[in-house]
């Protein structure tokens, strides 16, 4: 949070560009644009959008088409069988994502679009698909509420993160050549 308050007022556009593509842009991707809205004065909140483009993210495979849906980059903790002490978060991380990915000409989806929810004291992870005119938008979002977290809850929180981390690394969307 630091990080983005000082890039909103301390560095020239061009340092701010730099800092935020190398800080904030997910792997894999170039960012194009973003804005960094300022915060409100002692605002626990900041906003940011961005617009990124990626060469990896269409894959043929003979007749088959991959699309790797891009993954949020979700806070990765340690096994809780290393853990020794109780972990805190004192604000909540919120992330959503609306994506969207044309299937080519020629091409329709081979199986079904993920939808998928998971709700627990920890968080709340959602994504929906839904296809129209040959574009796939995915909305998805991803909230970790705040708390203190001992070393029995910091099991369930572990779960929670590792089943988004899992659902993340296998979300992908497969087209088809159509026969003629």
């Amino acid at each position: 949070m630091r990080l983005l308050i000082y890039l909103s007022h301390s560095v020239s556009e061009s340092q701010r560009s730099q800092i935020f593509k190398s800080n904030f842009g997910e792997e894999g991707f170039d960012v194009i644009d973003f804005n960094l809205k300022d915060p409100e004065r002692d605002s626990a909140e900041i906003y940011y959008t961005y617009s990124a483009r990626s060469n990896d993210v269409y894959k043929f495979y003979g007749d088959d088409l991959l699309i790797k849906i891009l993954p949020f980059q979700v806070v990765r903790f340690e096994d809780p069988g290393k853990r020794r002490l109780p972990v805190q978060i004192d604000y909540p991380i919120f992330k959503i994502d609306s994506l969207e990915y044309e299937i080519p000409a020629g091409y329709s989806l081979n199986g079904d679009l993920i939808n998928k929810e998971i709700r627990s004291i920890y968080g709340i992870y959602k994504v929906e698909a839904a296809e129209h005119n040959r574009i796939v938008k995915i909305v998805k979002s991803f909230i970790l509420f705040p708390g203190n977290y001992d070393l029995e809850k910091y099991k369930g929180l572990y779960q929670f993160t590792s089943s988004v981390i899992e659902i993340e690394r296998n979300n992908k969307i497969v087209a088809t050549r159509k026969k003629l």
